[in-house]
């Protein structure tokens, strides 16, 4: 929800800035707790994955300009869902009965609301011009 408040008034880098900051430094404290040396070969993973985040949070932000946070909330939660899958796929971990429920209820509520009515406006819709009322008496 904040990323739709602030789509509507601020510019995607300064969303960006603050996004990453946050995050940044909620996972200090983790890290230092749980610090081992990293090997030179995984910090091209890393950036890749740095960059792959970027990406992603680029278009999230321009995807809550153009659609209601209803609309885009649970499609948010897929990710769950492609974890799940990769983890199959890649690592060979079969999901559990507990796995599978929640991709059906992610999918599913994904389903709803694309059917569902928002009533909530667009960031875009807030960044125009305000429209102007006349009197029908006139």
């Amino acid at each position: 929800m904040s990323v739709r408040w602030l789509g509507a008034t601020e510019p995607t880098p300064r969303i960006l800035f603050y996004y990453f900051l946050l995050s940044t430094v909620m996972a200090i404290p983790i890290a230092a707790l749980q610090w081992h040396s990293v090997p030179a070969r995984a910090w091209i993973y890393l950036l890749g994955i740095g960059f792959a985040q970027l990406f992603a949070q680029v278009l999230i932000v321009i995807a809550y300009r153009y659609a209601s946070s209803v609309k885009l909330g649970p499609f948010i939660y897929t990710t769950i869902v492609f974890t799940a899958l990769i983890d199959w796929v890649v690592w060979r971990h079969p999901p559990t009965l507990f796995v599978v429920v929640g991709m059906v209820l992610v999918i599913g509520g994904g389903l709803v609301a694309i059917r569902g009515k928002s009533e909530a406006p667009l960031a875009a819709d807030t960044l125009s011009a305000p429209q102007r009322v006349t009197d029908p008496q006139k």
